[in-house]
């Protein structure tokens, strides 16, 4: 089962439960999930989207020592498992598994993003941040700025 995660993903997922969504994708990671496409798709728009949002993040800070989450790296690998390749921008001018972000995404929190960089879906990209040409920002990147 394969489905295509197109660039209207950002349903309406304003309020997701992160231990929810944890149990959910780790079933689906260990193939015990029956799901339909619809609701596929819905499970892995939805890891997007809270991967976008920062409230779901690969790794993170456990008192000064860094630790990856093992559910998410799950998630990211279920996402290039089960959807399918698709062409993606106005004309078609690449080819792959996820959507990338435009910056209409987060330039309402001063972000910039120079022509020539790749921010693919589900990817936090915090207030002020500026991602520079010929930067590639994977899924599950976590940019922020940095104060002081």
């Amino acid at each position: 089962m394969s489905v295509v995660i197109g660039e209207n993903y950002r349903q309406n997922f304003d309020v997701y439960e992160p231990e929810t969504l944890k149990k959910r994708v780790t079933s689906l990671h260990q193939g015990n999930a029956k799901l339909q496409d619809q609701e596929l798709r819905s499970l892995l728009s939805e890891f997007i989207y809270a991967l976008e949002k920062g409230g779901v993040r690969a790794a993170e800070d456990a008192q000064g020592e860094w630790r990856s989450n093992q559910w998410v790296k799950q998630g990211i690998l279920s996402l290039f498992k089960h959807c399918k390749n698709s062409r993606q921008g106005k004309h078609g001018t690449s080819s792959d598994v996820l959507p990338t972000r435009s910056i209409e995404n987060f330039a309402d929190k001063g972000a910039r993003k120079t022509p020539g960089t790749t921010i693919r879906a589900g990817t936090f990209v915090g207030e002020g941040c500026t991602v520079m040409s010929q930067a590639f920002l994977n899924i599950g990147v976590y940019l922020r700025e940095i104060n002081g």
